[in-house]
């Protein structure tokens, strides 16, 4: 199962690489890994919400009037 995580984790980063640049992948990653606990803590409850609002957005466009 492990290793199923990590394969699909590296396909969402050469996905990540094809859109961007690895470069800007690169970097991205380097400063979550420089994170302290608190500020990835704080950067996850952020990208929890964005998902939350984004699917909201998704919903309400979907509705019948």
């Amino acid at each position: 199962m492990e290793k199923a995580k990590e394969i699909e984790l590296d396909n969402k980063i050469d996905a990540m690489i094809e859109k961007y640049s690895k470069e800007s992948v690169m970097g991205f990653l380097d400063w979550l890994l420089n994170m302290s606990e608190t500020e990835l803590n704080a950067t996850a409850e952020l990208c929890e919400i964005i998902d939350r609002v984004e699917l909201n957005k998704q919903q309400e466009n979907h509705q019948p009037d």
